[in-house]
């Protein structure tokens, strides 16, 4: 299969999964990466990222979990698919940085699910907040976002 059929095969499956769950009733908000930079700084202990998209070529966050969202079966899957995973990868769980390529529609749907996890179960420590910009807007950034930055080829 060539790139471009493989690719257009990722976009039909992201696009079916757009339509097949509905979005969440919450809104998660947008925080820059600068604000990202600072969370994973400062506190890597208590965030993690949550990358959504289908394949992490060319690069991934460090402190990021791995979870396609075309893997998650809509929000009643959620706990069993996103948080726990999350929470089993980061017991001290504070902070959940979510994005996909560019943070727009993926991203978007899943963090207001998560949003709408924590308002439905009471979870007043937890944040959700989308990369503004996404993975494909942080690659494009210098130093000192770039040393964040693992190539999809090297072990996290």
């Amino acid at each position: 299969m060539s790139s471009s059929t493989s690719a257009d095969s990722v976009a039909a499956a992201i696009q079916a999964w757009l339509e097949q769950y509905p979005d969440a009733r919450s809104k998660a908000s947008y925080t820059s990466p600068s604000e990202v930079l600072d969370l994973l700084e400062k506190s890597p202990e208590t965030t993690t990222v949550l990358d959504l998209r289908n394949d992490r070529t060319p690069s991934y966050l460090q402190h990021s979990i791995h979870i396609p969202a075309t893997g998650i079966a809509g929000y009643d899957a959620l706990g069993s698919t996103v948080i726990d995973q999350i929470k089993k990868e980061n017991p001290d769980l504070k902070n959940i940085v979510v994005h996909c390529n560019s943070s727009k529609k993926r991203a978007a749907k899943v963090a207001g699910w998560i949003q709408d996890y924590i308002e439905e179960n009471d979870v007043k420590d937890y944040n959700v907040t989308i990369l503004e910009g996404g993975i494909a807007g942080w690659v494009q950034l210098d130093e000192p976002y770039q040393k964040l930055l693992i190539k999809s080829d090297e072990k996290n």
